[in-house]
C-alpha cells in the first residue's frame, strides 16, 4: 500500500522509468551482437527480513516470473515464459508480461536503434535480453552506464531475462 492505494510493484509509471536498448557483444548462438534492454525503475518496494536485511519486493515477483538475478551483462539469463516482447515495424513496442497481472511490464519503447543493428538483431534472433530493476542510470551520461549497471548487479535487486520477440 502506498498512500493507501493498492500498489502492483510490477506496475509503474511510464514518466519513472528509463528505457535504453544497447547492442552488446559478443551475443549468443554464434552472433557479433545481442539486442538487450536496461529497464531502470527506479522505485524500489522493500521489506525488512527478520535480520533486519532490506530484500526488494519486486526482485521477488521478477524472480517468481522466471527472472534470474543478474551479476554480469554476458551471464547465460532464462527464457521468461510468461512475458512476450511486441516488436513494431519501426523497432518502437512494449513487453507483456505474465497474464491475469494489471498492465503492461512496460507499455512502450521508443524507436532509437543503437548501432544500427539492435532492431535486426531482435529481429533475426527472436530474443530480447531485459536486465530490470534499479539501476541508477536515470539522466546517467553514457560513459557512465555500464559502471553504473555493475554496482547495481552488487545489490541483488537486479535481474535478467530473455524473452521471446513477437514481430509486427
Amino acid at each position: 500500500m502506498a498512500d493507501g492505494t493498492a500498489v502492483d510493484p510490477t506496475v509503474f509509471d511510464d514518466a519513472a522509468v528509463t528505457v535504453m536498448k544497447i547492442a552488446f557483444g559478443p551475443g549468443r548462438d554464434g552472433l557479433p551482437v545481442e539486442a538487450m534492454m536496461l529497464v531502470d525503475l527506479p522505485r524500489s518496494l522493500v521489506a525488512v527480513t527478520q535480520a533486519g536485511d532490506p530484500t526488494g519486493l519486486e526482485t521477488g515477483l521478477f524472480l517468481s516470473d522466471g527472472f534470474e538475478l543478474a551479476t554480469s551483462f554476458d551471464q547465460p539469463f532464462p527464457e521468461v515464459v510468461d512475458y512476450k516482447v511486441h516488436l513494431n515495424p519501426d523497432g518502437s513496442g512494449h513487453i507483456d508480461q505474465t497474464p491475469g497481472r494489471p498492465g503492461q511490464f512496460l507499455k512502450y519503447f521508443g524507436d532509437d536503434n543503437p548501432a544500427g543493428v539492435w532492431d535486426a538483431t531482435a529481429r533475426s534472433t527472436g530474443w530480447l535480453t531485459v536486465i530490470t530493476g534499479d539501476l541508477g542510470i536515470t539522466n546517467a551520461p553514457p560513459e557512465h552506464i555500464e559502471p553504473l549497471v555493475n554496482q547495481a548487479f552488487r545489490t541483488g535487486n537486479v535481474v535478467g531475462g530473455r524473452i521471446r520477440v513477437i514481430q509486427h
